[in-house]
């Protein structure tokens, strides 16, 4: 664990460096816009529920381990000697998770009252879909898939990063960050190739392109598709490392009714998984999402501060 956060700390150094000097060298666009209140209180309505999701007993904040899964019996507890190892699950072995070429099946300890454990013992992984989630107490784990390799994901509703949570920091809402873009759709089967930020490389579906003009640049963005049919950008600018995450921020698309545009409220980008917890593995933006200009607009980032 210790040598996948050094690389990860490594990687987002270089990230804070290279996005800093690209906000240095980027002119702010200077515009802004007075928001009806309206718009505001929508603004305001889908942050707070984006906030309760963040403080959820399985949300994000509660993120607090990612262990790669090696072949065979991996031993998961409190103890040294555990393969996947956290301090505040309540024995040193509470269970074995064996990966083999049939599959991957949790072993449960005499015991230990392990809650959603199949009756077969064998385990979903979130590549298949809905991971198995077994729960613990305030612990919950599953199995991640990453680059073909599969890990245990632990989340802990007694983290720290989810008690101490004080909120996000937000730019005032505006609605010239409000953009309707034209919508190219995807090739049926396209792929997007995406890097992350613990080194490994994924694919995500493409579900088409938006393409509009702002500060003189014109904008040709990939949408992924999302499993609610809908789809998201993932966007870096020239805000990052400074006012923003250094990797970047994502952002839900509106589809429009006419199905020739769509809608990118930037008002709603929030900072990735990987802003609050060293645990993500969240995908790093793609070089046609990586904007030369400012979006002021959406979260912020505390970190940077």
């Amino acid at each position: 664990m210790g040598t996948r956060l050094l690389a990860c700390a490594a990687g987002l150094l270089v990230l804070v460096g290279l996005s800093a000097c690209r906000h240095d060298a980027a002119a702010s666009s200077g515009r802004a816009s007075e928001a009806s209140p309206d718009f505001v209180a929508r603004t305001d309505a889908w942050h707070a529920e984006r906030l309760e999701k963040l403080r959820a007993p399985d949300g994000w904040l509660s993120l607090v381990a990612l262990e790669w899964l090696d072949p065979g019996p991996n031993r998961v507890g409190r103890g040294s000697d555990a393969e996947v190892s956290y301090d505040g699950l309540p024995a040193d072995h509470v269970g074995t998770i064996v990966v083999g070429d049939d599959g991957i099946r949790f072993e449960p300890v005499d015991g230990v009252p392990v809650e959603g454990v199949p009756a077969d013992g064998v385990l979903h992984t979130d590549a298949d879909g809905s991971p198995t989630v077994l729960v613990l107490g305030d612990v919950r784990f599953h199995v991640v898939v990453r680059g073909g390799r599969p890990a245990l994901r632990m989340k802990d509703a007694a983290a720290p990063t989810r008690i101490g949570f004080e909120g996000i920091e937000r730019y005032p809402a505006d609605e010239a960050w409000r953009i309707v873009a034209e919508f190219v759709p995807a090739l049926e089967g396209e792929m997007v190739g995406l890097d992350t930020v613990i080194g490994v490389r994924a694919e995500s579906e493409a579900a088409g392109r938006a393409r509009f003009e702002r500060d003189g640049e014109q904008v040709d963005a990939v949408l992924l598709a999302s499993g609610s049919g809908g789809s998201y950008l993932r966007f870096a600018d020239a805000t990052n490392g400074g006012e923003t995450y250094p990797v970047g921020r994502y952002l839900y698309v509106e589809p429009s009714l006419d199905g020739e545009t769509v809608i990118l409220d930037f008002n709603r980008a929030y900072s990735p998984p990987c802003a609050f917890t060293a645990y993500g593995t969240c995908s790093i933006p793609p070089r046609s999402n990586t904007f030369s200009f400012d979006v002021p607009a959406g979260e912020q980032w505390s970190g940077a501060h």
